[in-house]
Order: structure tokens, then C-alpha cells, then sequence
């Protein structure tokens, strides 16, 4: 690992070609050496209790395999590098459960380093004890990030949890193109229980279409722009007609509707308080 912050990637000084899973592989690689030497546990040479292997229990539920004491960090990750953001993220969240801030504090400086030293873009970032799907960091600010914390309280729930649940599918959707759909379905739904509240029924989002903007007291063009969402999501929310299958979207035009998504859940909250 470096240990100069500003010291440019090996790949990109000496223009060596990297191609993303090489690049994901490295990351992989790295992290697992290293949560080997945070957490003396997941390495079976250096745990005191091989039997009683928590972090490594933590892990292996994480990308849902089968706990065995005779497993390594690296059985259970493999090449796949959804599991190792699976695992960073779980045994991060394990730390902070089980009160241990300093190992807590490890593992979050572990994974800023591996994303800075990545030779390429991941495409990911860590907030919050989790990663994000990256894309423009200004709109990820603005209408990802906030947007989340705003939502955090237990009325929103209903809201947080789909949208929430979209982050995580358009991060997955590197490894699994057909869950972009599910993205679009999710954030979608995620709007939609934010329009239940604001208008105060149990209507589906079309039904909520007029009286949503109404109630948020956007001007016409917003209502078009709001009618456009609605059709667009429609297409992936309902079952393909009889005969007929559904066109998988494209990564930019679903990154595109999660910030759209993110548009209108802040003009409600905004509206709301």
C-alpha cells in the first residue's frame, strides 16, 4: 500500500493498461491481507479460538455461505467482488455493534486507502459505514447522501428502505446487468411512499400524479417532467405484457433516474419541512 496520498497510482504514471476486473482483483487481494492483520481472527494461523472465529462468522453470513471453523477469509470471498464489499462492510458494521471503535476506525481507514490506491476507478465510494455507487459527486451529495440523512427518521422508513435498497442494486448491477431493472423498480417505489405521505392516501404514484405536484407547488413543466418519471418507471415497475419481454435498461440512463428520484424526494422533503 502507499503511503503518499498524492502520489499517483503505478498504472497511471507508467500507463499501464488495467482493465476493471484486474483492477477489482487487486483490490480483493489487498483487502484481504489486510482485514487479515486487523482482525487476527479471520487469519486461522494467528486466531487464539479458531472454533470461535466471530469476525469471520460476521463475514461468512455477510456473502451467505456456511460457517465452517477450517474456512479462510479468502474461501469465502473467492475472485467475486461484490462479496468483498459484502464482507468490508458487515464486519465494519460488527465492530461498531460489538463496541470496538479502534477496530472500527481500522477497517474505515482500510477501505479509503484500497479505494485510493485502486490503479482505476472502482466506480464505488465509502459513506456512512457503507459503499455507494459513484457517480457525479456533486449530484451524489446533493441528492443521494443528503437525501438519506434526511430520511433517517422513523416516519420515512417506508422511503429510506427502497431507495436504500436501489443504491445497493445499481452497486451490485456491475457484476449482474439484470438487476438495473430492479434499481428503477426500487427508487421508484421509494418515491412513491414519499407522494403517500405528502398527499396523505394509499394511492399507487400515477393515481398521486397531479395532486403530488400540487401539493409541492411546482409550476406545469415540473408536472410534465413528473409525468415522464412516472411513465419511464412504469415500464419496468408492472409485468411485460403477454408475449412481450422487457427491454433491459441502460446503466446511464438508470443512474440518470436514481438522481431524478433523488430530485423529487428533496423538493418533497424540502416541501415537507
Amino acid at each position: 500500500m502507499s503511503t503518499d496520498k498524492n502520489k499517483e497510482p503505478l498504472a497511471i504514471r507508467f500507463n499501464i493498461d488495467i482493465d476493471i476486473k484486474e483492477a477489482q482483483r487487486f483490490f480483493i487481494n489487498r483487502a484481504i491481507t489486510q482485514l487479515e492483520r486487523i482482525l487476527p481472527d479471520m487469519d486461522k494461523t494467528r486466531s487464539k479460538h479458531p472454533a470461535d472465529r466471530h469476525y469471520l462468522r460476521r463475514a461468512t453470513y455477510a456473502v451467505g455461505k456456511v460457517y465452517d471453523s477450517n474456512c479462510s477469509l479468502k474461501s469465502i470471498i473467492g475472485d467475486d467482488f461484490v462479496n468483498i464489499i459484502r464482507v468490508l462492510e458487515s464486519v465494519y458494521g460488527y465492530a461498531i455493534e460489538i463496541h470496538e471503535p479502534d477496530k472500527a476506525g481500522e477497517i474505515q481507514n482500510l477501505v479509503n486507502r484500497l479505494v485510493e490506491d485502486s490503479d482505476i476507478d472502482l466506480g464505488i465510494v465509502w459513506r456512512d459505514g457503507e459503499f455507494r455507487y459513484s457517480g457525479a459527486v456533486l449530484l451524489d451529495i446533493e441528492l443521494v447522501d443528503k437525501n438519506l440523512q434526511w430520511l433517517a427518521g422513523k416516519e420515512y422508513k417506508a422511503v429510506r428502505e427502497p431507495f436504500a435498497k436501489g443504491l445497493r442494486q445499481l452497486l451490485e448491477s456491475s457484476k449482474n446487468n439484470a438487476l438495473l431493472s430492479d434499481v428503477i423498480t426500487d427508487v421508484y417505489e421509494s418515491l412513491e411512499a414519499m407522494a403517500r405521505i405528502v398527499v396523505g392516501n394509499d394511492r399507487e404514484l400515477s393515481g398521486n400524479r397531479d395532486v403530488f405536484i400540487n401539493k409541492l407547488d411546482l409550476n406545469e413543466n415540473y408536472k410534465k417532467m413528473f409525468s415522464e418519471y412516472i411513465d419511464y418507471g412504469c415500464q419496468y415497475r408492472h409485468a411485460a405484457r403477454k408475449g412481450t419481454t422487457k427491454q433491459l435498461p441502460k446503466q446511464n440512463e438508470v443512474e440518470a433516474f436514481v438522481y431524478m428520484t433523488g430530485l423529487f424526494l428533496r423538493l418533497a422533503i424540502q416541501q415537507l419541512n
